[in-house]
């Protein structure tokens, strides 16, 4: 205690005395702390604190959520939960503390939109998302740089429109997509967009049947400066009747809202005698040539396409240039006279060949043998890397050297070529495939991005190439973008990839499903043999595989438990919530918020391609959810 001690000495021989004092103080000044805390949110994802203690001298010692230390007057938090500094006066040892709580705003807006398609007479689109809570804003994109800061908008083109609110109370943000197309269905008069009307002798024309395919609410009407002014029997017949017609032209249109066809009808004087146009001779043009220029129309003259040809076909009417044939066969056009009409016309017949050659070629051997075509026979072409044969019939020797051959395949009137690479196939041929993700945690309705990787890190063109990625019941497809090749039915096909090169596939998904989900891809075709890997046996040990995964928070109803489960071939399995080790075994009951990870003997939980389990209890009635493994619902004990 403090005081004042006070010590006598005696000396026994003569009895003597003498005395002294010592005083003894205390110092037990407690110092002082002051720490407040905040709040994080999807904008404030860290948090500065500062503790403030007296006397200036004092140390600091901070502990906080996840093993949080520091030593510092001044901390950044980045967790929720209890920050505990104290102090320690250096003077006396004496220390003081207080705590900085910091909550955790996070909570995801909603938004839902939904599409819709565009007619002929639907040509505007209005479009509401609705969202929560009622302060969100709304910030939308879509077809040709489309903005809108509104919950409602008006599509007025086909696309992809995206809509992203945010909540300005934490800065979270959630997105939805909204699918607009467009109906392919259109007003149509058929294939044949001039009708040329014919003579009987001298008697005028004076009507005639307008014929278009039925469509809803379409009707006729007559447009542009015509030679009279006709009447339609019924304007919303499809096959109505026009008359009070003179000879000359006339554009009529079928239409219905914005969408319409037009047809030409050309009505002749029957009182002109027919000076027969000159069309020219027929013609013969082999693929891949798809034109031809005929003649010039004269003085009240015009080409039209006869009625037999495909639809593709066109003619100018004027210059005779012939666009669309894109098929082997016979083409007929006529030129008629304006004034008389069909009756007084010369025809051209087109004929287009194609010899049919078979697809390019690729072999590791000096031989190759080509598909036999009918009617047509080979030839070698010239500057070939060696000096390869092949026979009528298509059996090629001699393709000694490295390279690309080309050969000649010819019906008499058309050629076409072949071409076929000998491919070094001792070389090492080694593709290697990596996938990312852009979100490993995700809520449901966010577009999330895989993208596949492949590279060549041979020593040659590799071909055939086939990656497999099919997606899981957790996602919905949306779009794709690739460097090269397609992407359908969950394959990624293209034909080659050069040395050193590196192809990328993107693929773009909305989540639907709570839990853990799991991605892989995976070559599962190339035409060489790999130096390292097997396409399509499924072996993770490989380069030519890699999955990827996402985590969709679940929500366990308070009450209730679900048993996450490891297959057996991992052994020696921990299991930790939150960094924390809470069982071992192959097996965990799972009734407590919290993030699950395991490790075992083999493996471990994230870090090698798996997700962690997220889970939040709550007040609800309980749900099917997805978490790896295996799940079983299990009643709890009351």
């Amino acid at each position: 205690m403090e005081g004042i001690y006070t010590v006598t000495v005696t000396n026994p021989a003569n009895g003597c005395t003498a005395s002294d004092t010592a005083i003894v103080s205390k110092d037990a000044a407690t110092p002082t702390v002051v720490a407040t805390g905040g709040q994080l949110t999807c904008e404030v994802t860290s948090l500065p604190i500062t503790a403030t203690g007296s006397p200036q001298n004092v140390t600091y010692a901070w502990s906080g959520p996840s093993n949080f230390t520091a030593a510092t007057a001044s901390i950044t938090a980045t967790l929720e939960g209890i920050y505990t500094v104290t102090v320690t006066n250096p003077a006396n040892g004496c220390t003081a503390s207080d705590t900085a709580i910091v909550s955790k705003d996070a909570a995801t807006p909603t938004v839902v939109a939904t599409g819709g398609q565009l007619t002929c007479e639907v040509t505007s689109l209005p479009i509401t998302a609705t969202g929560s809570p009622q302060t969100i804003t709304y910030a939308w994109n879509g077809p040709s740089n489309f903005t809108a800061t509104t919950a409602s908008i008006t599509a007025t083109l086909e696309g992809i429109y995206t809509v992203t609110v945010t909540n300005p109370a934490n800065g979270c943000s959630a997105s939805d997509t909204a699918i607009v197309s467009i109906s392919t269905k259109k007003p149509s008069v058929g294939i044949n967009k001039q009708l040329n009307l014919a003579c009987i002798g001298s008697i005028p024309v004076i009507s005639t049947v307008l014929n278009a395919v039925p469509f809803p609410n379409a009707s006729w009407s007559q447009v542009g400066n015509q030679s009279s002014v006709v009447s339609f029997a019924n304007a919303a017949d499809p096959n109505t009747t026009v008359s009070g017609l003179v000879p000359g032209s006339y554009t009529f249109v079928w239409k219905a809202g914005e969408c319409a066809d037009t047809l030409r009808v050309l009505v002749p004087d029957c009182n002109e005698e027919c000076i027969k146009p000159e069309a020219g001779p027929d013609l013969s043009i082999c693929a891949p040539v798809t034109t031809a220029d005929l003649p010039n129309a004269g003085i009240n003259q015009s080409w039209v396409s006869s009625p037999m040809n495909p639809a593709s076909i066109s003619i100018d009417s004027q210059s005779g240039i012939v666009r669309g044939m894109t098929e082997s066969g016979v083409f007929i056009f006529y030129l008629n006279d304006n004034t008389i009409g069909s009756t007084c016309s010369d025809t051209v017949f087109i004929f287009r060949g194609i010899p049919n050659a078979p697809t390019n070629q690729s072999t590791c051997t000096d031989t190759l043998t080509l598909p036999v075509v009918a009617g047509s026979s080979y030839a070698v072409a010239a500057l070939n890397p060696a000096p390869a044969t092949i026979t009528s019939s298509g059996s090629i020797q001699g393709m000694s050297a490295i390279g690309v051959y080309t050969f000649i395949l010819s019906n008499g009137t058309c050629i076409d070529t072949v071409l076929v690479e000998k491919l070094n196939c001792n070389k090492i041929y080694d593709l290697a495939l990596d996938k990312s993700i852009s979100k490993k945690v995700a809520q449901l309705g966010d577009t999330l991005t895989y993208t596949i990787r492949v590279w060549n890190e041979g020593e040659a063109i590799a071909h055939g190439i086939e990656v497999t990625d099919t997606l899981n019941a957790g996602v919905q497809y949306l779009s794709y973008t690739s460097t090269v090749g397609n992407y359908s039915n969950g394959k990624w096909t293209f034909d080659s990839i050069e040395v050193g090169d590196t192809l990328s596939l993107n693929i773009k998904v909305r989540v639907i499903g709570l839990g853990v989900w799991f991605n892989t891809a995976e070559i599962t075709k190339m035409t060489e043999k790999d130096e390292d890997s097997t396409p399509n046996n499924g072996d993770e040990s490989e380069d030519d595989i890699d999955r990827e995964c996402f985590t969709v928070p679940i929500e366990v109803c308070r009450g209730q438990a679900y048993v996450a489960s490891v297959p057996n071939q991992y052994t020696n399995v921990v299991w930790f919530r939150d960094d924390v080790q809470v069982a071992v075994g192959n097996s965990l009951i799972i009734s407590e918020s919290g993030q699950y990870t395991f490790t075992a003997t083999e493996t471990q939980c994230p870090a090698q391609g798996c997700c962690p389990i997220m889970v939040a209890v709550i007040d609800c009635c309980p749900v099917d959810v997805c978490v790896p493994f295996v799940i079983k619902k299990t009643r709890s004990g009351k």
